[in-house]
C-alpha cells in the first residue's frame, strides 16, 4: 500500500518523508495550507489575480465578499 493509501485509509503512519513529499508535490499542484487560528487547520487552492477577480464578480451578486488572492 503505497502512503496516499495509507494516509487516506488511516490504516497506517507516514513517515515525515513522505509527509513532506505529499505536502510539496500539494504545494506544487496550488495548495495552500493554513495554520491554525483557533477555527483550525486548513488547505485551499491558490488563485490567481484573475481567478480572484472573477470569484469576487460572482460573489457580489450574492453577499459578502472575502478576500481570495493568496500569497
Amino acid at each position: 500500500m503505497d502512503a496516499i493509501e495509507r494516509f487516506e485509509n488511516v490504516s497506517g503512519s507516514l513517515k515525515r518523508t513522505e509527509i513532506e513529499a505529499i505536502r510539496d508535490t500539494l504545494e506544487k499542484l496550488g495548495a495552500v495550507f493554513i495554520p491554525g487560528n483557533g477555527s483550525g487547520y486548513g488547505v485551499r487552492l491558490k488563485f490567481s489575480n484573475l481567478e480572484a477577480a472573477e470569484i469576487a464578480r460572482f460573489e457580489c451578486e450574492g453577499g459578502l465578499v472575502a478576500d481570495d488572492r493568496v500569497p
